[in-house]
Parts: C-alpha cells; sequence; structure tokens
C-alpha cells in the first residue's frame, strides 16, 4: 500500500508527444506512479467515477489513445489502494478524498 510519504513525492510522467520513446507500457509504469496519478485525478475532480479516473489517467496523465483491460486492471488495484489506506472514499458511486488524503 503506499504512504502519504510516497504519494506526496511520487508525479506522474506524461509523455511528450514529440517523443515516441517517452511513452510507457502499462507494465513499464511504477505501481506508486499509477496510484499517485489516480489521487491527482480525484483530487482535481472532487468527486469522479470510475470511468472518469480511467479515462483521465490512461488518456492525458499517460497519452493513451484507449483504456484497455489491462489499464482497468491496474487502475481498479490503485483505486483499491487508495480505499484501503483511507485516502479515497465512494461517496454514491463516485470516487472522493478521504479521511487521510495528503494536503
Amino acid at each position: 500500500m503506499a504512504t502519504k510519504k510516497q504519494s506526496s513525492i511520487v508525479l506522474a510522467r506524461t509523455p511528450v508527444k514529440s517523443d515516441a520513446l517517452s511513452k510507457r507500457a502499462p507494465a513499464d509504469i511504477p505501481f506508486i506512479e499509477v496510484v499517485a496519478a489516480v489521487s491527482h485525478v480525484v483530487e482535481l475532480g472532487h468527486s469522479v467515477e470510475k470511468a472518469e479516473v480511467e479515462d483521465q489517467e490512461v488518456r492525458r496523465v499517460f497519452g493513451f489513445d484507449r483504456v484497455t483491460a489491462q489499464w482497468k486492471d491496474l487502475i481498479s488495484l490503485a483505486i483499491g489502494d487508495l480505499l484501503n489506506g483511507q485516502w479515497c472514499t465512494v461517496i454514491d458511486g463516485r470516487l472522493t478524498k478521504g479521511i487521510n488524503f495528503p494536503s
């Protein structure tokens, strides 16, 4: 599980459009980076549906055109990690900041 300290210092690395080599496969992205990206999307959206988190993270953060099953699994694990640490909670089917969300 990610810690508050880890998430505070980890940033998701977004690929540069002009550099095709900067795009990484989902398996090559450290899990803590995926967790940090999910928490960032939740923080910006205040209250987001899982599909919105998947879309924002895959397309805008990591630069992919579509959400694959591999991405869905990875993001579900990251959301589970955030829920277990009480960083996020689910209210009316939407992810929101939890009591342990770093400030």
